[in-house]
């Protein structure tokens, strides 16, 4: 019995040197020597890897392919480093794919590819030059698994319904729609090809909600297993894209949406608004648009050439300010920021940030709160503690100020506005400031030599030091820079200054040493006062 005990005491520790050896179950792929990735062996047998290597180096990225009409689940994949191991960023695995579908000649692909992941949607149109689509089709799981291809299609409604027919682009005409008695058509006819621009007019004073029109095919839904297709309308918006007509086309005295700030958002979102139609307008977090309702107006202008005089209808956009009136816009309207804090204001010292802000719209600062938080979590050498709390902001304008701070450290001040929205965010570095003085020195006589061990730059970037050199009283002695009067500092631990002569009486030296860091503000403190000379 005791010689199991022996066998199993000397056996448990080198079981347990066997398993630190081992890899980690969890880990990506395979390890390989320090430093490297092995090619997968495990994965998937119809990946292939480009370069094609027995292992990678770390950082080293492979580009990823499959056998057959499969197509990776990533399409690269790369070697990093996760402690001391190095491994794989994921797990790839080929996926089933759907062929492109062989139905129309005419039929154009968004995206163009041959094969499709499980799940993509794909564009098809009938013509070039940005026409609007026929459909909108997916790549879907084979039912049952051996079927060639599954493909669903986007019903109007928005479900999706199972192909059992090829789509196909026809090329019948469209009927005249039957809109606005007063729309006149470019071309006067019955019916018009498919993706062919009529312009549309109004009498005088009048105008087209879209004055561009083209007509197409489009998917309707799905019966009996056949598609069926209706006819749509699409119209040139302000902005020159094509969108679907929903409505029909009318002759009203109209306002175009203003071409003003990209960012205002409007409600409705809408190309053309009928006369007196009000418009809400804001704008993303942390903007304020200078006015907040528009109405559309229509009236005539009087112009003089100096020969007759004339009258044209232009539309007019009218804004609500702050007491209620509507009043014409002058210019534009623009999105801008709620808050403004100007950087020229600015005071940072080594222990405190001071700022000045201004709210440009009152009623939507309500609730601002300011706070300053380090930039980085703290860490040895330099210590900081975070700052804690936070101050609610009033008022139009003011100050903030974040105090005590940690010299030479980063935080971000930043003000926000309930729930999530930030107004202001910034970086700042405190001042540098004194730096503290080394501790401990160790005098060798014999090599004629002083050493102290290295300052953090926690206060400050450390630029030099400064030793006393002479002997007798402490106004005597002459303090340089340790670039000038010592063959310099050897090692990473600690610094050395070493004379070029050998220290004569090294008990009748009083030595000291101070460092001093690069700030305008903190010049290089007095030398401290000398300790009684050694017995």
């Amino acid at each position: 019995m005791a010689l199991q005990w022996m066998f199993l005491l000397l056996l448990t520790p080198l079981l347990a040197a066997h398993n630190r050896d081992k890899p980690s179950p969890n880990t990506f792929g395979k390890l390989s020597e320090k430093g490297k990735c092995k090619a997968p062996s495990d994965w998937d047998s119809r990946l292939r890897f480009y370069p094609k290597r027995i292992s990678y180096d770390l950082n080293e990225v492979v580009q990823l392919n499959c056998t057959g009409r499969f197509l990776p689940s990533v399409p690269q994949i790369q070697c990093i480093s996760r402690g001391a191991q190095a491994m794989w960023n994921e797990t790839a695995t080929c996926k089933e794919t759907c062929q492109q579908p062989q139905w129309d000649s005419q039929l154009q692909f968004s995206p163009n590819q041959n094969f499709y992941r499980v799940g993509e949607e794909v564009t098809l149109s009938c013509f070039l030059n940005s026409t609007p689509p026929l459909a909108v089709i997916r790549c879907a799981n084979r039912i049952p698994p051996k079927q060639s291809n599954a493909w669903e299609v986007l019903a109007i409604g928005g479900t999706w319904h199972r192909l059992a027919q090829k789509l196909t682009c026809t090329m019948a005409k469209c009927p005249k729609p039957q809109w606005d008695a007063q729309l006149q058509f470019s071309e006067s006819k019955t019916k018009y090809p498919q993706n062919t621009e009529l312009t549309l007019t109004c009498p005088k004073g009048l105008e087209p909600s879209f004055p561009k029109v083209k007509c197409t095919k489009e998917f309707q839904r799905v019966s009996s297993g056949k598609p069926d297709y209706v006819d749509a309308w699409w119209g040139r918006n302000s902005r020159g894209a094509w969108t679907r007509i929903e409505r029909d086309v009318l002759c009203t005295e109209m306002c175009q949406r203003p071409p003003w700030d990209s960012r205002l958002q409007l409600v409705p979102d809408q190309e053309n608004y009928g006369k007196k139609e009000k418009v809400k307008l804001s704008c993303p977090g942390g903007l304020q648009p200078t006015y907040t309702e528009i109405k559309c107006q229509t009236g005539f202008q009087d112009y003089d050439d100096d020969v007759t005089q004339y009258s044209v209808q232009k539309e007019f956009w009218h804004a609500r300010d702050s007491t209620g009136a509507w009043v014409p816009i002058q210019s534009s309207v623009k999105c801008i920021e709620v808050l403004q804090v100007d950087p020229e204001t600015f005071e940072i010292s080594s222990t405190s940030i001071k700022l000045k802000w201004t709210c440009r719209f009152p009623d939507a600062c309500q609730g601002m709160r300011a706070m300053c938080r380090l930039a980085v979590p703290s860490s040895p050498p330099c210590e900081a503690e975070e700052v804690k709390g936070e101050q609610m902001l009033h008022g139009q304008e003011g100050t903030f100020t974040c105090s005590p701070l940690q010299p030479f450290t980063e935080y971000r001040v930043s003000i926000d506005l309930p729930p999530n929205t930030t107004l202001f965010s910034w970086l700042f570095t405190t001042e540098q400031t004194v730096p503290d003085k080394p501790e401990q020195l160790w005098l060798d006589p014999d090599r004629g030599s002083l050493r102290w061990n290295s300052l953090s730059s926690c206060k400050g970037e450390i630029i030099g030091y400064q030793v006393p050199r002479g002997q007798g009283r402490p106004s005597a002695r002459a303090w340089s820079s340790v670039q000038a009067h010592w063959e310099g500092w050897k090692g990473t631990a600690g610094m050395t200054c070493r004379r070029k002569e050998k220290l004569r009486d090294p008990r009748a030296q009083y030595l000291y040493e101070q460092s001093f860091t690069q700030t305008a503000s903190s010049p290089p403190p007095p030398p401290p006062p000398p300790p009684p000379p050694p017995p």
